[in-house]
């Protein structure tokens, strides 16, 4: 198992208790996950109110960088030609969300933005495959 020395607490820690970090030469953060959480809610002792509103934006773009490898600009391009609706039954989330960016899970690529009902259809669409066909056969028999 391998392990890792924490720079602020300088206990030998497994490397699962430490953040990933790519820019590091060893892939994981110079502090365990424990000094990082109290450093953290210190921080946010000290500036109440200030962190939520500094990082909603930040962790909204490092979120759609690394999971869809898009900036928030792109988002918002796709958002803004799509109207603001979902770009299959052209709804909005009626709970007040975020279209949900719609990717080819094995190619990553982006397809669209949609609305969570479209976009869970589509995931259980594309899981699938070719029970789509049978899926529809079943239906039209109960009509």
């Amino acid at each position: 198992m391998k392990a890792k020395k924490c720079t602020k607490c300088n206990k030998v820690l497994p490397i699962k208790d430490f953040w990933k970090d790519k820019k590091s030469k060893d892939g994981h953060c110079w502090e365990c996950k424990y000094c990082y959480k109290k450093r953290v809610d210190q921080w946010k002792k000290a500036h109440p109110g200030q962190y939520r509103k500094k990082n909603i934006k930040s962790a909204r773009r490092s979120f759609l960088k690394y999971t869809y490898n898009i900036t928030l600009s792109q988002y918002d391009k796709m958002y803004e030609s799509q109207k603001g609706v979902c770009a299959i039954c052209k709804g909005i989330n009626l709970d007040g969300r975020r279209l949900a960016v719609d990717h080819n899970h094995k190619t990553g690529k982006v397809r669209g933005l949609l609305c969570l009902k479209c976009n869970a259809a589509v995931g259980g669409i594309e899981h699938l495959g070719n029970l789509l066909g049978e899926a529809v056969k079943y239906l039209k028999r109960y009509e």
